[in-house]
């Protein structure tokens, strides 16, 4: 008996002391639905098989609005791009007490009947690391063409860049 008085005492009390938390509508499990109803599994990690857990920081607003969201901990390739995104979608479905809280977020990626028993560790990080060498090879040819007129420039690096602009694909995009 007394034990029962105890135990609705501290609930009572800590009723008073827990800060009011933000939650998406729903609950826990509406957020795990809704990320994986709308997620888009990225091509590249895709056809690579890699798999992974990305960490999303972001802030929300008095309205519940995803405000700023970045990348904590991540990968470093397509996976935390689709990340960010999703949780770009989770804006104004999150109940907010107060504004300006910030939040973490894991968005798990995983393939499940994908044909990747055979893929090893060592394959999945040298296509991340091609992924991430890519990556970098197009900001520079992008960055190139952007700031091509104030930048002093020689016919060999015009070549070059002309020549990573094509090996890239990047043709459409990138006008001489």
């Amino acid at each position: 008996m007394i034990l029962n008085y105890l135990h609705i005492i501290l609930v009572l009390l800590s009723s008073f002391f827990v800060a009011d938390v933000p939650t998406f509508k729903g609950g826990t499990n509406a957020l795990e639905n809704f990320i994986n109803e709308n997620m888009k599994y990225p091509d590249f990690s895709k056809s690579n098989c890699i798999e992974g857990k990305i960490f999303v920081k972001f802030q929300l607003d008095e309205q519940g609005n995803v405000v700023n969201p970045q990348v904590e901990q991540g990968l470093g390739i397509d996976l935390d791009d689709e990340a960010i995104r999703l949780i770009k979608l989770t804006s104004g479905k999150w109940q907010n007490p107060q504004g300006g809280t910030s939040l973490v977020i894991p968005v798990s990626f995983s393939l499940q009947n994908f044909k990747c028993e055979n893929v090893t560790a060592a394959s999945i990080k040298e296509a991340i690391n091609y992924y991430k060498i890519r990556k970098g090879l197009e900001s520079s040819v992008i960055n190139y063409y952007k700031n091509k007129e104030q930048i002093k420039t020689n016919k060999q690096d015009e070549a070059v860049m002309k020549q990573l602009k094509e090996e890239l694909g990047l043709e459409e995009e990138i006008k001489d």
